[in-house]
């Protein structure tokens, strides 16, 4: 019994005192080690001493169960063996799938539209005054000037029109001029008249007749005159319906169109009963625009002076820069779309021409910012 109490106490030596962990540190499991520890020496006792063979491996069981038990203790994700005497591999709680990090921004994918190149400022030149068409300036193609001569109607009554007014003033000048005259002539026997009537060789009669004389001959200065300017107003209106009779450009401008032809009648397009083509369009091209719908549930993505790239379906392979100028205050019920319009803003716009289709795509350069609790929501 000695023998068998000193090899106990030799074996509750070789018992190693745990020590405490740090907080956080993950705790190493060490028990498996020492129980194999104690079997390989209790396996050495056995063969020393032959007859300690029982007492040897109740000791040794007992041990690597008070290990067991320990650790189990220790470390809550270590379970005891089901039966006594017996170690099995620790059961492990399941280890919580890592949920992916949470992001607090996402970017905004690139929002497209579809559309027309367009020139906002267009022009028909339509005649102010009914007439016939005399010759024409320009072709379609010709770029012209503010200012410049498009086309000329037949002006041969307006010239007319204009000389007689032009006769009508030097006859009102005329009769201005005479009516002058006489009233200078009869304003001379006045001054004769009052002088004979201080001496009393002539009576108040006469020359109470010579005064009323000449106020009759002042006020026919007065109608003489008025004549003469209603005779000139009536050439400055000869004139200006002459000068309609010129058809002039409004801006700087390129001819689109041009249905009319020498000979063709033309009616007043102030009496409402302009031809709808009119003579030629006109439109400015120094400045290109495209026009584009885009879906309204996209719409919100979209800002004034944002950027953009145009793709003409003409040139699939040019990209032409664009940006924001306007949107649409009015949503189109039948498409759901709401218009954009963008200014070309590519120098050099050659082969680029009105009512081309065009693709835009808007450059997202922002971010929509997205609390964790609406990232959480979403996955």
């Amino acid at each position: 019994m000695t023998d068998n109490a000193d090899l106990e106490e030799k074996l509750r030596s070789l018992a190693i005192e745990r020590k405490e962990e740090p907080a956080g540190k993950p705790r190493r499991r060490r028990w498996p080690a020492v129980a194999a520890l104690l079997l390989m020496t209790a396996a050495g006792s056995a063969v020393a001493f032959p007859g300690l063979r029982g007492s040897v491996a109740d000791t040794v069981t007992n041990q690597v169960g008070q290990f067991a038990g320990m650790w189990s203790e220790a470390d809550p994700v270590v379970k005891a063996s089901a039966k006594p005497g017996e170690v099995r591999t620790a059961d492990r709680a399941p280890t919580p799938t890592p949920r992916p990090a949470i992001q607090t921004a996402r970017s905004v994918p690139n929002i497209v539209g579809s559309g027309h190149v367009i020139a906002p400022k267009e022009v028909v030149v339509q005649s102010e005054i009914p007439g016939r068409v005399d010759r024409l300036g320009v072709d379609i193609g010709d770029i012209v000037r503010k200012g410049d001569v498009v086309a000329w109607l037949d002006a041969t009554e307006a010239e007319l029109a204009l000389e007689i007014a032009q006769s009508d003033v030097e006859l009102a000048r005329s009769e201005v001029n005479l009516a002058r005259a006489e009233l200078a002539a009869a304003e001379g026997p006045i001054a004769r008249l009052e002088t004979l009537v201080d001496r009393g060789t002539a009576s108040s009669a006469q020359l109470s007749d010579a005064r009323l004389s000449a106020q009759h001959l002042a006020q026919a200065i007065a109608v003489a005159q008025r004549k003469l300017d209603t005779a000139q107003l009536r050439v400055a209106q000869a004139r200006a319906t002459l000068d309609r009779h010129v058809l002039r450009a409004p801006f700087d401008a390129v001819v689109v169109e041009r249905p009319a032809a020498p000979g063709m009648l033309l009616s007043s397009g102030e009496d409402g009963g302009a031809d709808a083509a009119g003579l030629m369009t006109l439109m400015d091209v120094s400045e290109m625009f495209i026009d584009v719908d885009v879906a309204e549930r996209n719409i919100a993505g979209i800002r004034a002076d944002m950027p953009a790239e145009a793709q003409l379906d003409a040139y699939p392979d040019r990209k032409l820069d664009a940006r924001v100028v306007s949107i649409n205050p009015r949503a189109s019920r039948e498409k759901g779309t709401v218009t954009v319009r963008l200014k070309l803003e590519t120098a050099d716009l050659t082969g680029v021409l009105a009512n081309m289709a065009a693709k835009v795509t808007f450059t997202a350069d922002r971010q929509l910012e997205l609390s964790a609790v609406d990232i959480y929501r979403r996955q």
